[in-house]
């Protein structure tokens, strides 16, 4: 089953943010290794989708971080401001627009 564009960035999105975080992590020796993954993955996949509230409250729910939200909402917003100023469009808006634009040039 093809649906035209991709959907499964959620789990790839994760990780990556994870490896962000674990690399960060070395540059600050004094916060938990795991608060510091934790928080990459929020702004990796705030960042991402830009979509700052869903990333953080989705995160914060699966790992039962509660402590944490305010660090976890702060990076979200912060991600999310600036991927907004590096793009414009989110992952799911650019990948829409490239699907459709796609589609109108077979159609013609």
């Amino acid at each position: 089953f093809f649906i035209g564009i991709p959907a499964g960035i959620f789990v790839p999105s994760l990780s990556v943010g994870a490896g962000i975080g674990a690399n960060l992590a070395e540059w600050v020796p004094i916060a938990p290794l795991s608060v510091v993954i934790l928080l990459g993955m929020t702004g990796y996949f705030a960042g991402m989708i830009q979509a700052p509230l869903t990333a953080f409250v989705i995160i914060m729910e699966m790992t039962n971080s509660h402590d944490l939200l305010l660090p976890m909402m702060a990076t979200a917003f912060i991600a999310n401001g600036t991927s907004k100023l590096i793009c414009p469009l989110s992952l799911y808006e650019g990948l829409t627009q490239r699907y459709l634009n796609t589609n109108d040039h077979e159609q013609k």
